[in-house]
């Protein structure tokens, strides 16, 4: 059995005066990182106006090969690189299913929210796609189709609908007492 993927995020407070360093050093190091194995990406949530914060969501394919990369030299030396143009300390937390998708940054909207989201998107996707597939052969198996649905919705969700959908619902999504 193959273990689950691990989606880590961290986030760090850059004074002000050294937001241009640090996009440079990050921007040099991802080549780097890709290096490792079990290394499959970063994705880097900027600043709004006003905002020293950064997010960096790292994704691995387990758990075990996050805490190899943790422990990595080259890691270690990249973080003791950055620390000086830091705040503080930068904290770091392991994501699990949806909030993924959903965390810019900061906390997790209501799991309610992050549902009904997710609904959306998956209305979306499944139907562009069903269609699609139908458009260009109805004469294949049922389970080809089944399995081709799908694996383009799960991807159309991961890449392209989930990204957009939470960047237009931001607000609702960490608007207080709703």
């Amino acid at each position: 059995m193959q273990a689950a993927a691990a989606n880590i995020l961290i986030l760090r407070r850059v004074k002000s005066d050294q937001l241009l360093q640090f996009e440079e050093a990050v921007r040099l190091w991802i080549p780097m990182a890709l290096q490792h194995p079990g290394y499959l990406g970063v994705f880097l949530i900027r600043p709004g106006p006003g905002s020293e914060d950064y997010g960096t969501i790292l994704r691995f394919q387990s758990r075990s090969d996050w805490e190899r990369f943790r422990d990595w030299p080259a890691y270690q030396k990249f973080v003791a690189d950055i620390r000086p143009m830091l705040i503080d300390d930068p904290r770091v937390e392991e994501m699990h299913g949806l909030e993924a998708w959903f965390n810019n940054g900061r906390p997790s909207p209501p799991r309610w929210k992050m549902a009904c989201l997710t609904w959306v998107g998956v209305c979306i996707a499944v139907f562009v796609t069903s269609r699609g597939i139908g458009l260009i052969n109805s004469e294949w198996p049922w389970w080809v189709t089944f399995l081709l649905v799908n694996g383009i919705v799960v991807a159309a969700l991961t890449w392209i609908v989930m990204p957009i959908l939470t960047r237009l619902a931001a607000g609702w999504l960490v608007k207080a007492g709703t």
